[in-house]
């Protein structure tokens, strides 16, 4: 297992080759051309994404080249810029070596075949266009029970009932047991000779362990998401029954160590476990409504107060 990693890809997005690509797309690539013309849409995307400014130190420059980071339309350019990039080398990459490709921006998850160096596919891709480089993380062998690499340093948000089992020998024994591994975005993948993979929940060691706190002048339905999303995660990343028990604890520490009560905590993890496990209801589909807003000032309780008010009395 390997993940490769492309450094700094939005700042080097070539823009003008990228527009290039869109444009072929449209009107060569396609049965039917678009009926706007070639110039106006092309104005259009670099009037979009060529023509930004930036301020720094008080003076304001031109962005040559590259993606303005925040720029809604980043994601959407290095997706087509990346996409062309592989449909012209990764088949030959594939001859290579390349056994399995599977990227998420700029993340790529990937399995070579063992008489191929990581690192010499790495120099390789990075080879193929000036724009871009690629880095490469290999997995690694480690006897730690969190799969952790041995001799990283520890991690600052560390839960004291993390990945413990009962009896004290199953785990000097499960220690003594080298153990392959790989972090890529969050998800740690254990390969198991023989066995499979396995996956669970995986933080950076940078992680803090802070959360939005429960005393926090914000609503209660952002302290519940808070909560919901670790614990929706939890269940479609973890692939067994302990490593989703032992992310269910850390998230119960995560959220005593921001206050939380324990009983608001456990209400989050029934909900979402009965939403997994107990089929839902079949309802008619019910006729489509306009959606309607209202923007008022928050106010803790009365605003919720306030909220469940009005959108009862719309509902009747």
């Amino acid at each position: 297992m390997f993940s490769f990693d492309i450094v700094s890809l939005y700042t080097n997005i070539p823009l003008a080759e990228t527009i290039q690509i869109i444009l072929d797309y449209l009107y060569k690539d396609r049965t039917s051309p678009t009926t706007i013309p070639m110039a106006d849409v092309k104005k259009l995307l670099q009037f979009a994404i060529q023509d930004s400014h930036f301020l720094f130190n008080g003076k304001i420059y031109d962005q040559k080249d590259g993606v303005s980071m925040g720029s809604p339309l980043a994601p959407l350019l290095a997706q087509i810029f990346l996409q062309d990039f592989e449909k012209k080398y990764l088949p030959s990459f594939k001859e290579k070596g390349i056994v399995y490709w599977k990227r998420y921006v700029d993340d790529t998850f990937v399995f070579l075949d063992p008489k191929v160096s990581a690192q010499d596919i790495a120099a390789q891709l990075s080879q193929c266009h000036p724009s871009l480089k690629f880095t490469c993380e290999e997995e690694y062998t480690t006897r730690n029970k969190d799969l952790s690499k041995e001799g990283s340093p520890k991690k600052k948000f560390s839960h004291k009932n993390q990945y413990v089992t009962e009896k004290k020998d199953s785990i000097e024994e499960e220690k003594s047991i080298p153990r392959i591994a790989l972090s890529f975005l969050d998800v740690l993948v254990e390969r198991q000779p023989s066995i499979g993979f396995q996956t669970r929940k995986y933080r950076k060691e940078t992680f803090t362990g802070l959360l939005t706190e429960w005393d926090s002048f914000v609503p209660k339905r952002y302290k519940y998401n808070a909560i919901s999303t670790m614990v929706y995660r939890a269940t479609i990343i973890c692939s067994t029954y302990e490593a989703l028990h032992d992310e269910f604890e850390v998230i119960r520490d995560l959220a005593l160590q921001n206050g939380y009560p324990v009983a608001f905590v456990e209400s989050i993890i029934r909900r979402q476990l009965n939403l997994i496990y107990t089929p839902r209801a079949i309802t008619p589909t019910a006729p489509e409504t306009d959606t309607i807003v209202l923007r008022v000032p928050y106010y803790e309780k009365p605003s919720q107060i306030y909220a469940k008010r009005v959108t009862a009395a719309v509902a009747k």
